[in-house]
């Protein structure tokens, strides 16, 4: 029986010193009175849309043993749109190879905002995102205490969305290897 087609999300993980780091600095938005949400600190490489799961999660595997862990400068917070608040990143050649890679062994259109050919990709940690609620005067409140910092990429995850919530079902630790 065929697999059924799904979306599927391609995500990089931090380790938990950087995760840390970026779950405190969220805190600091208590002063808003946002919502809390439950948070995940990771980096989007793709969002497949209509994909063969196990296509996807072999080519990630193979991901996985190209390269060893890796350093990122974590150095700006941005606002990608009016309501999704980045932290952004020095420009980095593992992450563009790994983005990149990724794209080239997985057969499968993603949307435009990972595509790698589209110009809109920008890789980032999201720190706050909420559609139709203008966040820029919580923007100002992070650019007066964000301090750049070291993070580290370990993992590479895929997440899977059931309209309501996202499930990890597959992990890859990145370590370069031969077989």
């Amino acid at each position: 029986m065929a697999e059924k087609l799904r979306d599927y999300f391609v995500i990089l993980v931090l380790d938990d010193i950087t995760s840390l780091k970026v779950r405190t600095l969220k805190l600091t938005d208590k002063d808003f009175k946002v919502p809390y949400r439950n948070f995940y600190p990771h980096i989007n490489l793709g969002r497949f849309l209509e994909a063969e799961k196990s296509v996807v999660v072999k080519a990630m595997k193979k991901v996985s043993k190209l390269l060893n862990s890796f350093e990122i400068d974590i150095n700006n917070v941005e606002m990608l749109t009016e309501y999704l608040m980045v932290l952004t990143f020095a420009d980095n050649e593992k992450l563009k190879f790994v983005h990149r890679k990724l794209h080239d062994l997985v057969p499968y259109k993603s949307d435009e905002w990972t595509n790698p050919d589209s110009g809109k990709y920008v890789p980032h940690i999201s720190i706050y995102y909420n559609p139709g609620e203008d966040v820029r005067e919580m923007h100002k409140h992070y650019l007066n205490i964000f301090k750049p910092f070291k993070g580290r990429v370990v993992a590479i995850e895929l997440s899977e969305y059931d309209g309501q919530s996202f499930r990890v079902s597959h992990r890859y630790e990145l370590k370069k290897r031969l077989f």
